[in-house]
C-alpha cells in the first residue's frame, strides 16, 4: 500500500510509521520543517516507545510538485489552521482512486475535504495518543496509540482499501476500532479536548495532573464537558452524560501530560483553537445554545494568541 502523509507531526508520524515498521507500507511524507533535520540524519525518523525505540526512513518530499503518481491513501494530520486551505494543500496529490484518511482534532474536518472531492472515498480517524516531538524528526509516545476510524458522510460501508487498512493498522499494534458513526465519535473527543488542551495552556502550562489536583480546575473541566454535550445535542448527536465522569477518572488515571495544544503553545506554533473551540461554539451559537465558560476560554485563548 503506497501511503502519503500531509501532516508529519507526531500523531501522522506514529501511525504511519506503525505501518512501516510492520512491512505493511510504502511511506513518502511530506516534510517541509523536517527538511533540515532529515538532510542531517539520512531521512531517518526516530520513534520512541515506553518498550523501546524504532526508526523508519520513507520517501521524503518538500514539495507535492515532486510526486510521481497519487497515492492509494493520503493520511492527513494536519493541524486545523483556519488561515491553511486543508483541500487545496492536498489537490495534487489526489487521485480518482485515492483514499483520504483524516486523522485530526476537532469537528466538521471531513466535510472540508467531501466537497472538495466529492468523488473520494474519505475516512475520518480519532487518534487518542499521548505523544510530542522530542527533537525534529524524532516522535515520543507517551501513552495509548488507539484510533478510531469509520466512513464519511456515516453509514457509508467501508471499501475494501479502507478495511485492509483498518486491518494493518491492527496487525502494525495500533489499537483500531472501527465506528459507524465518525461525527459522534468527534464529539465524543472533543468532551476532553476542548477543556483539557485549552485550561492546560491558560494555567501557566500545567499539565494534566496539576489540572485534575486542583478542584475547582476539575470542575471547570466538568463544566465545559456539559457545554460540550448540549451543543452536541443542538446537533442531533446525542452523548451519554456519564462520559463526563469518565473522562475525569480516565485523566485522573494517567500520568502528567501536556495536551497537543500546550505542546504547540510552548513550541511557538500556531494553536488548534479554532478546531477545538471556536467551531463548537460556532455550532452553538448557530442553535442558541448557551456556552458561557467554553465562550471564555475562547476568548483568553485568543487574548494569548495575539
Amino acid at each position: 500500500m503506497n501511503i502519503l502523509l500531509i501532516g508529519a507531526g507526531a500523531v501522522g508520524v506514529f501511525y504511519a510509521s506503525k505501518l512501516v515498521a510492520a512491512g505493511k507500507a510504502n511511506l513518502t511524507v511530506l516534510a517541509r520543517s523536517d527538511a533540515p533535520a532529515l538532510a542531517k540524519n539520512g531521512g531517518e525518523y526516530r520513534i520512541v516507545e515506553p518498550d523501546g525505540e524504532y526508526a523508519i526512513r520513507p520517501r521524503v518530499l518538500t514539495s507535492l510538485d515532486e510526486l510521481d503518481a497519487p497515492p492509494d491513501v493520503l493520511l492527513v494530520a494536519l493541524k486545523v489552521n483556519p488561515s491553511l486551505d486543508q483541500a487545496e494543500l492536498c489537490r495534487p496529490a489526489v487521485g480518482p482512486n485515492t483514499l483520504i484518511v483524516i486523522i485530526e482534532n476537532g469537528i466538521g474536518n471531513e466535510e472540508v475535504f467531501r466537497r472538495a472531492f466529492p468523488g473520494n472515498e474519505i475516512m475520518g480517524c480519532v487518534a487518542y495518543l499521548g505523544a510530542g516531538r522530542i527533537a525534529p524528526a524524532v516522535v515520543r509516545r507517551y501513552d495509548s496509540g488507539r484510533l478510531i476510524g469509520g466512513a464519511y458522510p456515516p453509514g457509508r460501508p467501508l471499501s475494501p482499501l479502507a478495511r485492509r487498512l483498518a486491518e494493518d493498522f491492527r496487525a502494525s499494534g495500533v489499537p483500531f476500532e472501527e465506528t459507524p458513526n465518525i461525527v459522534e465519535r468527534r464529539w465524543i473527543k472533543l468532551l476532553w479536548n476542548a477543556p483539557y488542551n485549552t485550561i492546560c495552556v491558560l494555567g501557566r502550562s500545567a499539565d494534566t495532573v496539576d489540572v485534575m489536583a486542583c478542584p475547582e480546575t476539575e470542575r471547570l473541566c466538568a463544566d465545559v464537558m456539559r457545554e460540550v454535550v448540549r451543543i452536541a445535542a443542538s446537533e442531533g448527536v446525542t452523548l451519554d452524560p456519564a462520559l463526563i465522569q469518565k473522562n475525569l477518572d480516565f485523566t485522573r488515571s494517567f500520568a502528567a501530560y501536556k495536551p497537543s495544544t500546550l505542546q504547540d503553545f510552548e513550541a511557538g506554533r500556531p494553536m488548534e483553537v479554532e478546531a477545538i473551540l471556536g467551531a463548537p461554539l460556532r455550532v452553538a451559537g448557530r442553535n442558541g445554545v448557551e456556552a458561557p465558560r467554553m465562550a471564555t476560554l475562547y476568548a483568553l485563548m485568543k487574548l494569548i494568541m495575539r
